[in-house]
């Protein structure tokens, strides 16, 4: 990385000091050094790089995410639910840039204080769970939400919206509270499910997509009706 880009980081994190954990703040300036990912990069660090501009297309996995969503959904005239839409919201802003009369909303706790919500760029700094009301949105999406995922499939079902979740390695497995052993079994319940799911609320069929050209080796899932 050019310095000059990394002073940008460096200002940008001394301009905002309590965004970020002080660990990930020591993660992401560890990360100034290394010239090119060739793995997906890390949600802290991916957030403030394209915050910053710093992100070539060829390696942004938000815009190869809405460029799937846009194919399957015509994203700019939805009213879209996100669900743990990060730190810096940056799949909401750019959704966002884009819409022409719908509008997204936003949920993660953790959402940035100094972005702030407008009429069609709404920001909830909450969890989102199945009994958040989601009767003002048509389309549900999550980039890698971990946890959230059951969540958004249930309600998504439930409601009969469509939705869109690029899937992760869903955490921390074999542990005491959780019965997955490795990601390769949680993946292959949540997709089991939600193909159920999906069928039993007429939503159509499960769909699967993978954005591997943005070095992300998870699948992305979706209703087509």
């Amino acid at each position: 990385m050019e310095e000059k880009n990394k002073q940008a980081i460096r200002r940008y994190l001394s301009q905002y000091p309590d965004l970020f954990t002080e660990y990930e703040k020591e993660y992401i300036l560890s990360c100034l050094d290394i010239e090119r990912f060739d793995d997906l990069l890390p949600d802290v660090v991916r957030e403030i790089y394209d915050e910053l501009g710093f992100l070539k297309k060829e390696d942004n996995i938000y815009i190869g995410f809405i460029d799937l969503l846009n194919h399957e959904f015509d994203y700019c005239n939805q009213n879209i639910l996100e669900v743990a839409g990060g730190i810096i919201p940056r799949l909401g802003k750019r959704i966002s840039a884009n819409q022409v009369k719908g509008k997204i909303t936003i949920f993660d706790p953790r959402l940035s204080p100094y972005e702030k919500s407008t009429d069609s760029f709404r920001l909830m700094r909450e969890a989102f769970s199945i009994h958040t009301d989601i009767q003002d949105a048509n389309l549900l999406i999550g980039l890698m939400p971990c946890e959230a995922t059951e969540d958004i499939i249930c309600s998504a079902c439930k409601n009969k919206v469509d939705f869109m979740i690029a899937l992760c390695e869903g955490g921390m497995h074999g542990d005491e509270y959780d019965y997955f052993e490795d990601e390769e079994e949680w993946l292959h319940s949540i997709i089991c499910s939600a193909r159920n799911s999906v069928r039993k609320s007429d939503l159509g069929k499960l769909q699967i997509q993978y954005l591997k050209k943005y070095h992300d080796p998870y699948p992305v899932i979706y209703n087509k009706r």
